[in-house]
């Protein structure tokens, strides 16, 4: 199986001091249903004996219009220079020639750090859907200097460009791992992914100057490069560091490489979410156009910029409270949007508005949903409240419901044509009147919207929406079986239900649980007045009531003591309480209880006849090794201690 085609010039110059490693080819990492694909990637290389730096520049990295982008940068670390350990201050994508990016206006998030103190580091940075049609380089910032400064340090840094990932959850996990001195640089995926729509990437660090390799622990890694430097003492030390994937579905519990020598080592790595999960890839238009986008490399031609309600493909807000529920506006953002927890009450109307722009006019919005009752990591299409407004291409409109549970009613969607007062142009303003028949289970909003070409765009605004009250609709019945015994569950309020017998039951993880009941019964009430005074007298501070605290003591607390006395109270009282006539026999006939004497008995070591016993076989035996000795070593003599 082909991975990815290289076209490469290998250029071996001595006396520069800064190695750059370009690679343009995209395609397709795996042969399975993934929409991730790796479009670009470069890295420079900055050895222990080049002049002293504390920024890496990634030559330039041309972004194009591929729809669902994500900029990954590995840096690999040598921690053995004088300097001690170095880290990333921060990475930004700007500069570079006929780069139109602002200065610090697109900045990397740290996801995944391993640091092995004075030997090696590794980490990884992200950023999301970095602006199309721009050619910058990667800056990345040290806290220190590598390079020459005796002894000196190096360092790989490497950007790789993917589109086809998850805009809302790029990162679903980061793991890292330090050790040493060892062969084998190893880190765990925990937990480990099962997707075929992930993929894990990693990057090692180590202090030794050979290429680590796969091994197979990581029979399914495919590593892409590496880098080694071999150091003269005192002036710098042996280092090298690589960069492998993997797919999600991987049977591998880990990433490892393999060295034939001992080293210290530093290892990190991220898993990236595909766009196909919750279906939340781009949706562009098939057909062609006479504009195109000028992208050689991505699959949009035409119009490739969805309708927003907030900002545009190049981060330039265009609308301004695009988004309100009961007229609680919020500017929103590129994908999250943090929004105060909201309350509304079942069985009361509401209305949420939303200002949308699209580039291509009002006319050409096509599509607007609205989801509810989202939970933490969950996208849009796993919504079990969702109201959808169509419009087709000759203007008929059309709205429809996935409500498997009826917590909808009273739905109605109006879309009128407003002025978009940030840029002076004409926006939809769509508002969706609804009403809630029961209380939801998790509280995200989102929306999902596209176009006629197909360009589409999701929000998610949290906290979101918080809906209480009671119920309209008939309680839900669940049936199931619990320790052999059937039972039929009647939801009461949201997570919560009761059984025929009384008992309540929580929903949690996915399964009803029957609620603890404490089982501890009360002492029965004693009917001795004297009793009563006799039991308080002793216990002092306790009280009939408190009776259950009484037994509370073992055997060796101060309290035992009282305890039990305490018990034979209760227990006579109980006793004359059941059975008033139990005190009447005298029980005489016990006098005439049989016994016997047993002898004095004495410990067998204390016993002459044993201890004679004993030394006698101990003679005995003391002879017949000797005699045994002498047969297998005839003539030897063995010198006394």
């Amino acid at each position: 199986m082909t991975f990815f085609r290289v076209g490469c010039v290998l250029l071996v110059l001595f006396l520069t001091p800064l190695f750059v490693f370009p690679i343009y080819d995209a395609y397709a990492l795996f042969e399975n249903p993934s929409s991730i694909t790796f479009e670009q990637r470069k890295r420079i290389y900055v050895p222990a004996s080049s002049g002293a730096t504390d920024v890496l520049t990634i030559p330039p990295i041309s972004i194009g219009t591929q729809t669902d982008r994500l900029l990954v940068a590995s840096i690999a670390l040598d921690n053995q220079g004088s300097n001690g350990d170095i880290s990333v201050s921060y990475v930004q994508f700007q500069g570079g020639v006929g780069c139109g990016v602002a200065a610090n206006s697109q900045n990397f998030t740290s996801a995944a750090i391993a640091n092995n103190a004075g030997n090696a580091r590794s980490e990884i940075w992200y950023l999301v859907n970095p602006p199309e049609n721009e050619t910058c380089n990667v800056i990345i910032k040290l806290d220190n200097q590598i390079g020459n400064t005796v002894p000196g340090a190096s360092a790989v840094a490497r950007a790789v460009f993917f589109s086809g990932v998850h805009q809302g959850v790029s990162i679903d996990g980061q793991f890292s791992n330090t050790g040493g001195p060892s062969t084998i640089p190893t880190v765990n995926k925990v937990p480990n992914p099962t997707n075929s729509s992930q993929i894990i990437i990693d990057t090692v660090s180590t202090t030794i100057d050979e290429e680590p390799v796969t091994t197979i622990l990581g029979q399914n890694q495919i590593r892409i490069n590496k880098q080694t430097f071999s150091g003269v003492n005192p002036f710098n030390s042996d280092w090298s560091s690589a960069y492998s994937y993997q797919n999600g579905t991987s049977a591998d519990v880990a990433m490892s490489y393999s060295t034939t020598s001992n080293s210290n080592w530093a290892i990190s790595g991220i898993v990236i979410n595909s766009c196909d999960i919750g279906s939340s890839c781009t949706v562009v238009s098939s057909s062609s156009s006479s504009s195109s986008s000028g992208d050689e490399n991505g699959s949009c031609r035409g119009d490739c910029s969805p309708p927003t309600l907030g900002i545009d493909k190049n981060n330039k807000r265009v609308v301004s409270n695009g988004f309100a529920f009961n007229k609680n506006p919020v500017d929103a953002e590129l994908y999250y949007t943090p929004y105060p927890l909201i309350t509304a009450y079942v069985g009361e109307e509401n209305a949420i508005d939303l200002r949308i722009y699209e580039n291509d006019g009002p006319s050409n919005l096509a599509h607007v949903a609205v989801a509810f009752g989202l939970g933490n990591g969950e996208t849009f299409g796993q919504s079990n409240a969702m109201i959808n407004w169509d419009r087709s291409f000759d203007g008929k409109e059309t709205v429809s419901l996935i409500d498997p549970y009826n917590v909808l009613a009273n739905v109605t969607v109006n879309v009128t044509e407003v002025d978009c007062d940030d840029i002076g142009s004409k926006c939809n303003h769509v508002t969706v009147y609804h009403t809630f028949r029961a209380p939801l289970e998790f509280n995200m909003v989102a929306t999902n919207i596209w176009d006629h070409d197909r360009n589409a765009w999701q929000n998610y605004f949290n906290h979101g929406l918080q809906v209480v009250g009671e119920s309209l609709n008939p309680p839900n019945i669940h049936s199931g079986i619990y320790k052999g015994k059937i039972y039929q569950l009647t939801e009461v309020e949201k997570n919560k239900s009761v059984d025929d017998d009384g008992n309540t039951w929580t929903f949690d993880y996915g399964i009803w649980n029957k609620d603890y009941v404490d089982t501890k019964k009360a002492d029965r009430q004693l009917v001795n007045p004297e009793k009563i005074w006799a039991i308080n007298h002793v216990l002092k501070e306790y009280s009939i009531g408190d009776s259950s605290d009484a037994s509370t003591h073992d055997r060796y607390h101060d309290q035992f003591s009282i305890q039990k006395e305490y018990q034979i109270i209760l227990a006579e009282s109980l006793l004359e309480e059941i059975c008033p006539k139990c005190f009447d026999d005298e029980f005489e006939e016990i006098d005439n209880i049989s016994y016997y004497d047993f002898d004095v008995s004495i410990k067998r070591t204390d016993d002459p006849e044993f201890a004679n016993s004993m030394k006698l076989e101990s003679e005995k035996a003391e002879f017949l090794l000797e005699e045994m000795i002498n047969s297998f070593y005839p003539g030897r003599v063995f010198e006394e201690e």
